[in-house]
């Protein structure tokens, strides 16, 4: 596998309004490290602050010739079914596609995720998958607790968060965990970068199957809950980040991307894991967390 020139890791948020000015949890980190180790931590008040930094971040790398991995800790992918359901495609990037003309994201964090969300199980006979809200929020189409979806022939969890237990469900749109909306928040921004740098861009494994990617840029589903390291890592972070779990877990990342890099782990995780069923649709549809076994 030709290297990773840098490691980007990006601790994502659904919030609704800017996150305050000093830093604080359950909001966006982004952290940064390439090859000599140098690293750094940045804090965004909003979804369009991230993406600004990231492109900037991939402009510059690329223009300099190096590749970059990107890791978003959100759900690309939702259990097998879905995206027929929702498209008439069992394609994840479709999916994507359909939600990026769906979901509004102001530069001040005001979204419409609970109303898309609503709108996809409107779509579903009986009660949809999706499922959580404030209960000031109408919308009755959303439950709000979490229900079975074997009714309806979709599973709760995709392949890869029955593989890690302690992953939600990508349903799972309010409260502790509530990666459901950080997803629908997040994935129209995966399907940007990956229309704007074309060719240039591959997202792990939906374009690549379940084998090693080979674009100068190259986007990824990360679990930082897989790479806690010890706290004598997060000595040179920053004084104001070093006391929260999210810059110390997008810092972790980064330096376990690293160090699998250098050992050859790297290139394995990029493989289909063992024992996997339909490898090649899961893929496709459902796609994996990078690193889960």
């Amino acid at each position: 596998m030709s290297r990773f020139d840098a490691f980007v890791a990006v601790d994502w948020s659904a919030r609704a309004s800017l996150s305050p000015t000093k830093p604080t949890a359950d909001a966006i980190f982004v952290c940064e490290r390439d090859n000599s180790n140098a690293t750094s931590v940045s804090y965004c008040r909003s979804r369009s602050d991230a993406m600004d930094l990231l492109f900037a971040t991939i402009d510059r790398r690329l223009t300099a010739g190096q590749r970059l991995l990107i890791g978003f800790d959100f759900a690309f992918g939702y259990p097998s079914g879905f995206a027929q359901i929702l498209t008439g495609s069992a394609s994840g990037p479709a999916v994507w596609s359909w939600l990026d003309g769906e979901i509004e994201d102001g530069p001040d964090n005001h979204n419409n995720r609970f109303q898309v969300a609503a709108k996809m199980n409107q779509i579903f006979p009986g009660t949809g998958p999706f499922w959580g809200r404030p209960r000031s929020l109408d919308l009755p189409l959303i439950p709000e607790r979490g229900r079975d979806c074997d009714a309806l022939s979709i599973p709760q969890k995709r392949q890869c968060e029955v593989r890690v237990p302690s992953a939600q469900s990508p349903w799972k749109l309010y409260t502790t965990g509530s990666v459901g909306s950080q997803s629908l928040m997040g994935i129209p921004k995966v399907h940007q970068i990956q229309r704007r740098l074309g060719a240039a861009c591959q997202v792990w494994p939906f374009d690549t199957g379940f084998a090693v990617p080979t674009a100068p840029l190259v986007l990824c589903e990360i679990y930082p809950t897989l790479f806690h390291q010890s706290a004598d890592t997060h000595r040179d972070m920053p004084t104001s980040f070093a006391v929260i779990k999210d810059a110390q877990q997008v810092w972790d990342c980064c330096a376990t991307f690293q160090a699998m890099q250098q050992s050859g782990q790297l290139q394995h995780a990029f493989t289909a894991p063992v024992k996997l069923p339909n490898a090649e649709a899961i893929a496709r549809e459902e796609g994996w967390i990078l690193g889960a076994e």
